[in-house]
């Protein structure tokens, strides 16, 4: 009796109406995830995009930076250093950057071959602060070991 029942039910409007709801939920549930994906990878993409950007001004910035303390002036090396220090411990710096500002400013602050070429001892302090991000570049590649 129940199976008679159900197989008249099958063939009926009915069964084809609730055959169509559960398919139109299906397919909605399937372009709902499609959306919710696609809008992620849409807000990373977007994300990445910002980084890399942040990423060359921050290079921009830097590179103007160690131009400055190429200067023969005093005062304007003097500003190129401390934009230096504000770069390294800017948000964008990571463990890299921080590596090249320090080589740099070794190059800059080590022994030089040329008088014209010297650093005045008014930049002395930038040694401390090159041995800083040394410390921080090993304190950072020997914290998970």
């Amino acid at each position: 009796m129940l199976l008679d029942w159900l197989g008249a039910w099958a063939q009926s409007p009915g069964f084809g109406g609730l055959a169509a709801v559960v398919a139109a939920v299906i397919a909605y549930r399937a372009a709902r995830k499609a959306a919710d994906t696609q809008r992620a990878n849409a807000e990373e993409d977007r994300k990445q995009r910002e980084r890399a950007e942040r990423k060359n001004q921050w290079w921009a910035r830097a590179q103007w930076a160690l131009d400055l303390t190429l200067s023969q002036d005093t005062e304007i090396r003097t500003v190129g250093y401390d934009m230096l220090d504000a770069l390294a411990n800017s948000e964008w710096a990571d463990e890299h950057e921080a590596e090249l500002i320090a080589a740099a400013t070794d190059r800059a602050l080590g022994p030089v071959a040329d008088e014209s070429e010297a650093v005045s001892t008014q930049d002395a302090p930038r040694r401390t602060l090159r041995s800083q991000w040394k410390g921080w570049w090993r304190w950072l590649t020997t914290a998970g070991r």
